[in-house]
């Protein structure tokens, strides 16, 4: 019998932590196993799997991988896992200085509690033969339509197939019936992160747009909306690699699916100038700022002799790679987009609203357009709340008002109460045309994750902030390094420390470099280390530190160098995108949603959250990998919200969603709308003039040799 040891060692790990937990759960955090316990417990787990094996070599191997520990403490042998070390050494943090000493320095952290929870998936066992014939039955295949799905789902260069879960086949049962009705209907699917959503929508969706691609016509098929130009990046990469797959199926007498992003960084033409503005500049081009390479992952760059060709080609710069990709898959500028309108368009709901009067570039978004788009996604739904969900449900109500033609639409969210009911309100459909697509009882448990909520100690005179910097760069060291990791891919390499305030996101970000001995640009300071280099293990006192926990012989053990200092990114409305090689990324608003980087494999939350949908999808960041065991640690003050949520930290580790409804009525929004839906029925008006933007026109200076702005004056005038 061949042995699965990879099943093995995730199985018994669950065992021994769950064991563990039993005493962290009540605060005793020094306990541990014995050699003849963790024997025992592993010879127990090898009898009820029916394993004739030396159950040692289990225990040896994951030493091997930095899963379980051997501490040595006056020569008593005693085990632990790396959750429960790591839970030992939050606990016992100290803030340590190079001018205090180890055993009187102030306490960080006066109490915790502790959860660790099976993560759960749907099951994924819908073979393709399966999605074929359920679809068949449905009667909702075409001949393209079968052979599109085909080449999504099989990957004959990986000799497998994609297998689907039982959500994400309703889903596309259900948006393909929808395209086939004769009225506007909506489908909102709700899933946990990382179960497959995005598949859900783009399965159908490039399957239905491969049915209407001609080699000589260009209009816009879909419209894929997003509320956050992070998430935009991250689903413009993974979309164009589902689109590739079609290439060979599409043959000679229909062209490959065209996909392009609108939005801020979108240059408006192919020139130096207009590039240069928006991207920023490397040796020999531009850099992409949202594509990066499929092949490699690498930086894919628009090379200086391909714009002064005006050819909109990316390279990437991998000299092992050398990808290239052409005009004729994606489109680069906001100009080519307005001469041949890509078939698939990424863009976010305040350029949707900008070009609403927009005779240049309306019809890429399906206004004023011979034909318009067919299918709306709306990504990350539960972000459109309050003032801001109200306004975007009016944008969607005009923007339908225009184009007077039936569309699908399909939202994704994986935290939304009543979610058909919200989405009714969002897109104005009728709730009876809206259904609410959701995985089932089907589902199946694979690794563990840890959430932990630690409370600042308020008598030892540091600061909370103090705190989340210490838990930080200690998260980060309890993590994998960089390098290959032993483990094996069971733990990230990056954390994401989340605040609700750009002030203090601001000062945790410089505070983490000042931690790690670096300046404001990232450099090291001049005969400085890390403050983690006091907890080297080598240092005098070592054992004694050890035992109090002020030794972090754990992260020297996994492969961390304490002396090194770790990297530290922003991500806010003052810095974005995301640096690739930061360890630790200061993170707002900007990064909770959508964001799949599969090295996060912890998430930080100072101080109580304020939207619990919100920090759902932060702590969705961790963990990507279904393998992955992430960490979500929320760092909680004892004084107003933070004490309460303390004392009711069971809705942290399993919130509670409320009903949300959007404010429509609300004269505000509607006084707002009202301003908008004038501009747009002036826009109306200028359908035969010089092209333009009434939003440019409204917001530029009276110039008198402004035509457009004369003949809106009059227009105006003539309503007055």
């Amino acid at each position: 019998m061949v042995i699965d040891w990879d099943k093995l060692i995730r199985e018994f790990l669950d065992t021994l932590e769950r064991k563990e937990v039993q005493l962290l759960s009540w605060g005793i955090v020094d306990g541990g196993f014995s050699e003849e316990e963790i024997e025992e417990l592993a010879q127990d787990f090898f009898d009820n799997n029916d394993i004739d094996e030396d159950a040692w070599d289990l225990v040896e191997l994951m030493l091997e991988r930095r899963l379980i520990f051997d501490f040595n403490i006056r020569g008593r042998r005693l085990y632990r896992s790396r959750m429960a070390e790591a839970v030992r050494l939050f606990a016992r943090l100290r803030q340590l200085f190079p001018s205090n000493n180890w055993q009187t320095a102030p306490t960080m952290v006066a109490d915790y509690r502790l959860q660790i929870t099976p993560r759960v998936y749907p099951r994924r066992h819908i073979t393709l033969q399966t999605v074929i014939e359920n679809l068949q039955n449905d009667k909702v295949l075409t001949p393209i339509r079968q052979q599109a799905i085909t080449a999504i789902l099989d990957l004959p260069e990986k000799d497998n197939q994609i297998l689907l879960a039982d959500f994400q086949l309703r889903a596309t049962s259900r948006m393909l019936r929808d395209l086939n009705s004769t009225k506007s209907r909506g489908m909102i699917v709700c899933a946990g992160t990382g179960t497959g959503k995005t598949l859900a929508f783009y399965l159908p969706a490039l399957a239905h747009i491969a049915g209407f691609l001609k080699k000589d016509e260009y209009w816009s098929k879909g419209l894929a909306i997003y509320p956050r130009n992070e998430l935009l990046k991250d689903q413009f990469s993974e979309t164009y690699q589902q689109a590739r797959r079609l290439d060979s199926v599409l043959g000679n007498n229909k062209r490959k699916i065209i996909i392009g992003a609108f939005f801020g960084l979108t240059p408006r033409s192919a020139t130096l100038e207009d590039v240069d503005e928006k991207w920023d500049s490397e040796s020999g081009g531009y850099t992409c700022p949202y594509l990066r390479c499929p092949e490699c992952d690498g930086t894919l760059s628009w090379q200086r002799a391909d714009l002064e060709a005006k050819r909109e080609k990316l390279t990437c710069l991998n000299r092992d790679c050398r990808n290239v990709i052409d005009e004729s898959e994606v489109i680069l500028t906001r100009d080519r987009m307005a001469k041949t309108p890509p078939d698939l368009v990424f863009t976010t709901t305040e350029m949707l609203n900008r070009s609403m009067g927009d005779s240049k570039y309306g019809h890429v978004f399906g206004i004023r357009a011979p034909l318009t788009p067919q299918i709306i996604l709306l990504d990350e739904v539960h972000t459109y709340t309050g003032i801001h969900g109200a306004q975007v449900a009016y944008l969607l109500r005009r923007w339908q008002h225009i184009i007077q033609n039936k569309v699908q639409y399909t939202g994704l969210s994986a935290t939304l109460e009543s979610a058909a009911e919200f989405f009714s309100q969002l897109t104005g459909l009728n709730l009876g045309r809206v259904e609410e697509i959701y995985p089932g009882d089907d589902l199946i448990a694979e690794g563990m994750e840890y959430q932990l909520v630690l409370r600042g100690d308020p008598v030892s005179g540091t600061t909370l902030l103090s705190s989340s910097i210490l838990t930080a760069v200690l998260l980060r060291r309890v993590l994998d390094p960089n390098v290959e990791p032993l483990s094996k891919d069971f733990y990230g390499s990056r954390v994401f420390a989340f605040t609700d305030d750009l002030d203090v996101t601001n000062r945790l970000f410089h505070n983490l470099l000042d931690t790690e001995a670096q300046n404001s640009w990232g450099r090291q300071i001049r005969g400085r280390l890390p403050l983690a280099a006091l907890r080297a293990h080598s240092a005098s006192n070592s054992i004694e530190r050890l035992v109090s926990g002020q030794s972090w012989f754990m992260c020297q053990e996994i492969g961390h160098r304490l002396e090194v200092p770790l990297s530290i990114g922003r991500t806010s409305s003052q810095d974005t995108g995301v640096a690739l090689d930061a360890d630790i990324i200061v993170a707002t608003a900007s990064l909770e949603v959508g964001f799949n980087d599969p090295d996060v494999g912890g998430v930080i939350q100072h101080k109580a959250p304020r939207d619990m949908a919100s920090f759902l999808q932060r702590k969705g960041r961790a963990g990507r990998k279904r393998t992955m065991r992430p960490w979500t640690v929320v760092v909680l003050s004892d004084y107003g919200r933070d004490r309460i949520a303390y004392q009711n930290y069971d809705m942290l580790f399993s919130p509670i969603l409320e009903k949300r409804f959007l404010p429509i009525a609300n004269r505000y929004v509607i006084r707002i709308q009202a301003v908008y839906a004038f501009m747009d029925w002036v826009a109306m008006k200028l359908v035969n003039t010089n092209r333009g933007s009434v939003w440019n026109d409204f917001a530029s200076p009276a110039l008198y040799d402004n035509k457009r702005q004369q003949l809106e004056i009059n227009i105006i005038k003539n309503v007055l």
